[in-house]
């Protein structure tokens, strides 16, 4: 049997980026990701959600929340630790606009990751907007789909006249419906006061930070499902799959959508993976939500809802400390003559690292996420497989981490956490 490894959203906010910045100005992003290395070196395909455009300095990094532009190293030491493949298409793709969209494509390739989801030079009837690839005797295809680009935040559209396009599950102007919210006075008038004093209204990570002041949950709704103005979008999604299908024996799907920081799919996720199970799509690897979301078989389609985060710092200052962001499921998806045979995964977690080796985690990482902005100075951040974490840790803080661990593997499955393991059964 061949092994597919697929991990979540890699992002570069800016404790991981300023963290990998060195004093001659290059970037080692090796420290954050390197225990990654052994988890990954036994699979035969790695595949990943870039969440982050390449789209070179002049664009400016990433210097804010919610508006991303990473150093190509990021991807450079992505490929090193053994990713072969990332999906571009997720809601910050167009974050430095067409230019950025372009030099990221330009990035990838030049690195040698394979990718698919956004475009340069695209035509409807065009075969690169399907990624084909075989892995032992089993060739699989895989199609990724974004909900939107961040477009009521950037104003930025893909220049189809230029022939650039990302792959979206519905218009890309659309407005992402977020649910109605009904804030505490305190809430609104400290909104107020910060617009007056400012002049302007506060921007969206200033918000964030009031909302984590006064305890006001960041979820996000996935819940207003609008079925006719998907139709467009599927109809493509369709058209591809049934491309797909002609050429590969396994076409799986990459979706970038869910609600940010909710604990379970809204209506718009789960309507869409059952759109995607009457297609015929043999697995469905889903991310965005910022947080794990459940994995289960829909009609013997294996659906992961979301994934989680690979590197997305959990002590930034809109983290939602009551679901875990923190942590992330890699799937394993085993092949062989065309079939999948089994499908496993492993649980990795994010921590903050102090001067002195002192891992930040359990309560301690509770304590710290209620005072934290985004001046804060952090520790170092990285990510790991969580039996090798268990290993580092002192007693208190194992039993802290067998504690979360209960939540995340319910949340995920449905069952009682079996244990510390390399790997589970889906």
């Amino acid at each position: 049997m061949k092994k597919i490894t697929v991990l979540g959203d890699v992002m570069c906010e800016p404790p991981v980026f300023n963290q990998a910045k060195k004093a001659d100005g290059s970037f080692d992003f090796m420290p954050a990701y390197k225990h990654l290395k052994p988890l990954l070196k036994d699979a035969d395909y790695v595949m990943a959600n870039l969440e982050t455009p390449l789209a070179g300095e002049k664009l400016e990094y990433t210097y804010r929340l919610v508006s991303f532009n990473a150093p190509d190293e990021i991807a450079e030491t992505m490929k090193e630790i053994g990713v072969d493949f990332v999906s571009t298409a997720n809601n910050h793709a167009m974050d430095r606009g067409d230019e950025g969209l372009q030099n990221t494509i330009k990035a990838l390739d030049r690195i040698g990751l394979d990718h698919t989801g956004t475009f340069v030079n695209y035509r409807n009837d065009m075969p690169e907007r399907i990624f084909y690839k075989e892995v032992g005797d089993t060739k699989m295809a895989i199609i990724a789909y974004t909900y939107g680009t961040n477009y009521g935040i950037n104003k930025n559209e893909p220049d189809e006249k230029k022939g650039n396009h990302v792959n979206y599950l519905r218009p890309c102007t659309t407005k992402l419906p977020v649910g109605e919210r009904k804030y505490s006075q305190e809430y609104t008038d400290a909104l107020k006061l910060c617009a007056e004093v400012a002049g302007k209204k506060p921007m969206w990570e200033d918000e964030v930070k009031m909302r984590n002041a006064l305890h006001i949950p960041q979820a996000y709704a996935d819940d207003v499902l609008v079925p006719k103005e998907y139709e467009d979008c599927l109809k493509q999604v369709e058209a591809d799959y049934k491309e797909a299908r002609k050429n590969a024996d396994l076409v799986f799907i990459m979706p970038h959508m869910g609600g940010q920081f909710n604990e379970k799919p809204g209506a718009f996720s789960e309507y869409m993976s059952w759109e995607f199970m009457k297609m015929g799509f043999d697995a469905v690897l889903a991310a965005h939500s910022h947080t794990l979301q459940k994995a289960e078989y829909i009609k013997k389609m294996p659906c992961f809802f979301s994934i989680g985060n690979v590197s997305m710092s959990p002590f930034s200052t809109y983290a939602a400390r009551e679901t875990l962001p923190e942590f992330s499921v890699v799937p394993h998806i085993y092949v062989e003559k065309g079939k999948i045979k089994k499908i496993t995964f492993s649980i990795c977690k994010i921590v903050e690292e102090l001067k002195g080796g002192l891992t930040v985690t359990g309560s301690m990482y509770r304590e710290r996420c209620k005072t934290m902005d985004g001046d804060t100075p952090v520790g170092r951040i990285t990510v790991y497989p969580i039996e090798k974490l268990h290993e580092k840790l002192n007693d208190e803080q194992k039993a802290e981490l067998l504690k979360e661990l209960e939540v995340i593997y319910k949340r995920v499955t449905g069952k009682k956490f079996p244990g510390i393991r390399a790997e589970y059964t889906l």
